[in-house]
């Protein structure tokens, strides 16, 4: 029989994910989960999240099951929101696999929602990446991200960006340069119905997770980021290693 399909949206920590999640969010009939992972349940529950905010869950449809395996539990919410002709989106926590610190000691270098879903699913996919250099200094502006070191950092956003190859990225700068136009591509790939007014409906949408204080979080629209200034001495460290340019190549930025 043909797996049913669902849709998995991939990014790291601190870039833009939480916006353009917002974005995603705010279209008819889509139901959006955040920041999943098999690894962190406790934190960002599937369940708790489809019961919570969508009100798709019920007690009577976990009876008799003293425990629910993660497969089993992305199973239920999805068969729900088919019967509710909802969409299923996923917004993998994609920090665990490729970066870890300080949640895992290591990350994973795979990624670990699809190996688990993919006897059960098959997927819709889309990433969303960012220049490394203002991916790491916001990175670095939270406390327990201090932690990652440069070429541990510059590593495991190499890995996610060949992992992302065969099924494709948004740049988050060109997002915030022409949302419209990047969302229409985000629908297209995630295969559900692009709302124009979502312009103005993401800033009430509210089932998320992640810094929703940070700049564009907060303004009735989206502004334009422009880059980070670095120290020459950081640049240099970036420029010596040779992950770097590989980034830089398969994401199609050019060096600062």
């Amino acid at each position: 029989m043909e797996k049913p399909k669902i849709r998995i949206f991939n990014s790291l920590a601190r870039s833009g994910g939480t916006l353009v999640c917002k974005c995603i969010g705010c279209m008819s009939d889509v139901v959006l989960l955040s920041e999943i992972h098999p690894l962190s349940t406790q934190i960002f529950n599937p369940i708790a999240q489809a019961h919570d905010w969508y009100n798709l869950i019920h007690r009577e449809d976990l009876l008799g099951k003293e425990t629910i395996d993660f497969v089993e539990a992305i199973q239920l919410i999805e068969r729900k929101c088919n019967e509710n002709s909802k969409c299923l989106v996923i917004r993998d926590w994609s920090h665990l696999d490729f970066i870890g610190i300080p949640y895992l000691e290591q990350p994973t270098n795979r990624m670990v929602l699809i190996d688990e879903l993919s006897s059960a699913f098959e997927f819709y996919r889309i990433a969303l990446v960012r220049h490394p250099i203002d991916q790491w200094l916001s990175t670095h502006k939270l406390p327990g991200l201090k932690e990652v070191s440069l070429d541990n950092f510059l590593h495991g956003y190499l890995q996610f960006s060949r992992h992302i190859q065969p099924f494709g990225f948004v740049r988050y700068e060109d997002f915030t340069y022409e949302p419209e136009k990047e969302m229409i591509k985000i629908c297209e790939q995630l295969k559900i119905d692009f709302d124009k007014n979502f312009t103005i409906k993401w800033t009430h949408y509210s089932n998320i997770t992640g810094d929703t204080s940070s700049r564009g979080l907060t303004q009735n629209n989206i502004v334009r980021l422009p880059r980070q200034p670095i120290e020459r001495q950081l640049l240099q460290k970036f420029r010596a290693n040779n992950d770097y340019h590989e980034i830089l190549y398969l994401l199609g930025y050019q060096d600062r």
